[in-house]
């Protein structure tokens, strides 16, 4: 069993625009708070092996050579802290022998992340080490119960181990993965009224730890890593199982894409930047194995959205925040820069999606995200240069890409064609073209030794997302919950309200009024109100409204939430109490 897409290299993507500011943002802060986001902290190497993954994975991407050589620092230090077994931080778990289960995870976290680095860099050191610690952990399979149904321990290495058994022919460790993907629980608490999370232990628990109650960070780490098992076994039970996970998790996701900790939690109450990364590369995995575009619906969702949102203004990541207004109403449900796991897997989900941005296939390449990226592909004997650039308009988003073909052989070029996207526009070569899909795609052949020139054009419109689910899952029976707010989306942005630009904005629940032009496009600005401080990459739209008092404001795609500091209580709203369109037939036409 083969992938039908092949993510690309970081040594052959060079992400751009708005994906390569927030790479940036979060390697400068992962660089330069090192000592804090590498320290022990009772759950072995999982905090290092995080910094490791992300970190060797957005240096390469962004080119910066002055990271290597910290990295190896950080290296050299998880493997000296092996002990004689090969257990990352035995003397750790030694001093803190309660904190067992969380070391396993973390020696899970250094397995994965170790393997990352060395297909990478190739550093055979770094390698011995992690052979080492393969071992340790196929020979200590019994001594403690995992998988049973899950443990949120040592599962995270699932997809690891059975791609390391694949690269050292040592079937061993691929039978070490193949017993914890066959003792995993496969059904998963849905959102309820009455929630489950960190109560009772219902369809999906871990034991007596209940502090790991339906945890999704773990479980869904533990799902794509058996999408790798099964591409490594070629076991069709495998993808089931992984597939089963995705649909019976669709519930859970939020309006902008957002993930909770927990499953079987209050709807939209308490998200993790870890469970949303997950998420987002289960998505990626599926369709690298499907092709099937619905994978890339969701990854949009939460990689336009939720992902840019969940990035704080000095470059961490965040979590423990709620949509649900009434359980936004508990302070501790507002969020908060997360040092200890966020902070790493948001960059490593940023680098993720920039290798899943352009993928190649048998008949030639794959568009399916609408990132600027620029790439060179190896293929037939010769070069495949492709460069993509997305402006968002007013009105549109324009996908323009540029495929200079220098390969043997023609190929064929696949482009999404989003789920929002009722009516979109092509352009080949300057030339209008029908746009015939297939499966969610547009395909262009593009001949050998010749130029294409790609445009396509996707108009953006306004809907209402309805309580308890999200744009792609509002035709679908909705998740409970007692809300009644409704969210609202512009093409592929879900709109927010930030407080921190109108303090005088006092009232708790939020009606909002969106203003229509002549044509009944809502009045849109592109430029960056000057309070508002851009130093980290936005979207450029501003749409006018206002709230029930008549008070004018800007709604903004929730990615903006990062242009300014989240030090406040309550700094934005997603869901409103109510919300109307209203025509204006004097204004003008969108202003620019």
């Amino acid at each position: 069993m083969n992938y039908k897409e092949r993510p690309l290299s970081p040594k052959q993507v060079e992400p751009r625009g708005i994906l390569a500011q927030r790479l940036r943002l979060s390697l400068d802060r992962l660089i330069r708070e090192r000592v804090m986001h590498t320290a022990y902290a009772g759950w072995g190497a999982d905090q290092i092996g995080r910094w490791i993954g992300a970190t060797v994975l957005e240096s390469c991407l962004l080119t910066d050579t002055s990271v290597p050589s910290i990295i190896q620092e950080k290296v050299d230090e998880l493997c000296m802290a092996q002990d004689e077994n090969g257990l990352f931080y035995g003397a750790g778990l030694h001093n803190n022998p309660e904190r067992f289960r969380e070391c396993w995870f973390g020696h899970g976290r250094g397995i994965w992340n170790l393997l990352e680095y060395c297909e990478l860099t190739g550093d055979e050191t770094a390698f011995a080490s992690l052979l080492i610690a393969a071992d340790h952990a196929v020979a200590t399979r019994d001594t403690w119960q995992i998988a049973k149904p899950l443990c949120g321990g040592i599962e995270s290495s699932v997809g690891p181990m059975a791609r390391l058994g694949q690269i050292t022919h040592r079937q061993e460790y691929i039978e070490y993965a193949r017993y914890m993907a066959d003792n995993i629980q496969h059904n998963i608490a849905q959102p309820s009224q009455f929630p489950t999370a960190h109560v009772d232990s219902t369809n999906l628990h871990t034991h007596e730890e209940k502090p790991f109650f339906h945890h999704t960070h773990s479980y869904l780490n533990t799902t794509h890593g058996v999408v790798d098992l099964a591409v490594v076994t070629g076991e069709a039970k495998y993808v089931d199982q992984a597939k089963k996970v995705f649909e019976d998790s669709f519930s859970s996701v939020w309006v902008n894409g957002g993930f909770p900790e927990s499953y079987g939690d209050y709807y939209e109450r308490i998200d993790e930047t870890c469970s949303v990364v997950d998420w987002i590369v289960l998505g990626l995995k599926l369709f690298d194995l499907t092709g099937e575009a619905r994978y890339l619906d969701s990854v949009e969702l939460s990689a336009v959205n939720q992902l840019l949102f969940a990035q704080d203004s000095n470059g961490t990541f965040t979590c423990y925040r709620s949509l649900n207004r009434h359980h936004w109403a508990d302070p501790r449900n507002r969020g908060c820069p997360q040092n200890e796991c966020c902070a790493m897997s948001g960059g490593w989900g940023l680098a993720q999606v920039a290798m899943h941005t352009i993928t190649e296939n048998a008949k030639g390449l794959s568009v399916n995200l609408p990132f600027d990226v620029r790439t060179v592909i190896e293929r037939d004997g010769g070069e495949i240069h492709v460069e993509q650039s997305v402006l968002t308009g007013c009105s549109e988003v324009v996908q323009n890409i540029e495929v200079d073909n220098r390969a043997h052989h023609g190929i064929e070029v696949s482009i999404r064609v989003p789920y929002w996207v009722q009516e979109p526009q092509l352009r080949v070569n300057g030339s209008h073209c029908e746009v015939h899909l297939q499966h969610e795609f547009v395909r262009i052949v593009c001949p050998k030794n010749s130029t294409y020139s790609i445009e396509l054009r996707l108009p953006m419109s306004l809907q209402t997302i309805p309580a308890g689910c999200n744009a792609l899952t509002r035709d679908k029976e909705t998740s409970a919950s007692s809300a009644k707010e409704q969210g609202l989306q512009y093409g592929p942005y879900v709109l927010m309200l930030n407080r921190v630009m109108y303090p005088e904005i006092v009232q708790r629940d939020i009606s909002v009024t969106i203003h229509l032009n002549s044509e009944g496009h809502p009045i849109v600005h592109q430029k960056c109100p000057a309070e508002w401080h851009v130093h980290t990459g936005a979207v450029p739209l501003f749409l006018e409204a206002t709230v029930q008092d008549g008070s004018p404001v800007l709604l903004t795609p929730c990615a903006n939430l990062t242009m300014t500091a989240l030090t406040v209580d309550d700094p934005y709203i997603l869901r409103f109490a109510n919300i109307d369109t209203s025509p204006l037939l004097e204004r003008s036409p969108n202003e620019n």
